[in-house]
Parts: structure tokens; sequence; C-alpha cells
């Protein structure tokens, strides 16, 4: 899942999905709370960030209840026919989300953000990495 979609939560706080993100997703999803935005992931890719926290904490890297705070942030919510999710009132309050949203994709899940907060990130970004280099090292032309 690639790109950016401006979007805009409806006053019950439901967030129409992007197409490509709603076929990539299915009829679930799981709902993160990150540190500024909602993470968004399908089950095969919950399943596999669930494995990831479970390691850590096998393997002495997280602490023991990292378990317990992970899926203590974790939201199922169903995708609806026309595409939407309702985004839990907690979420929204955490990551700022009032109205003015962007949808990015992450490749293995999506993120929402409030639209001025995607702004004052990826213009610190712009400021401080040429993409163009990337990319060209790459041999990906633009």
């Amino acid at each position: 899942m690639y790109g950016a979609h401006e979007r805009t939560l409806d006053d019950k706080g439901r967030l129409v999905l992007p197409p490509s993100f709603r076929r990539a997703l299915g009829e679930v999803a799981y709902l993160v709370r990150l540190d500024d935005c909602v993470g968004v992931w399908d089950r095969a890719q919950f399943d596999q960030a669930t494995e990831r926290v479970r390691d850590s904490v096998r393997l002495g890297v997280a602490p023991k209840n990292a378990m317990r705070a992970f899926f203590a942030r974790v939201f199922e919510v169903s995708v609806d026919v026309q595409g939407r999710v309702l985004l839990p009132a907690e979420l929204r309050s955490v990551a700022a989300l009032e109205r003015e949203v962007v949808v990015t994709g992450q490749k293995d899940h999506v993120e929402i953000w409030d639209a001025g907060r995607w702004a004052r990130v990826t213009d610190a970004v712009s400021e401080d990495f040429d993409f163009t280099d990337v990319v060209m090292d790459l041999g990906v032309g633009l």
C-alpha cells in the first residue's frame, strides 16, 4: 500500500478508506495507537507484527509486559460495505484526529495522520532529505 490520500472524518468518526487500501485490508482491520498517528494492519500483517513483539519479549529486548501494553493499544474494526472504518474516540484523541486527515500507505500497513501534523512531518523530512538521490541510486528514474 502506497501513497497519501486526504480524507475527512464524518461526525461519527468514520473514515472512508481509499479503494486500493480497502482491497488490501479486507473486511477486518486492526487499528493500533502509534506515537503520532494510528496504524492500520490487515489480519496477516497484524499477526506478523504480533509475532515480532512476542519475539522481542522472548529475546529479552522488550519487557515482559510489552505484549500486554501492545494488545491494550489495539482495536479490531470492521470495514463496512462503503469502505469505512470507525475510529474509536480514544484513538482519535491520542492522534489528534479531528476532521481533516491524511491516510498514507507504508507498504505493509496504513497510517492515519492529522492533516496538519502530517504536513509538518513531511515538510521537516523534505528539508533534510533528497529523495531524488536515493531513487536515482536505486536505478529508478523519476
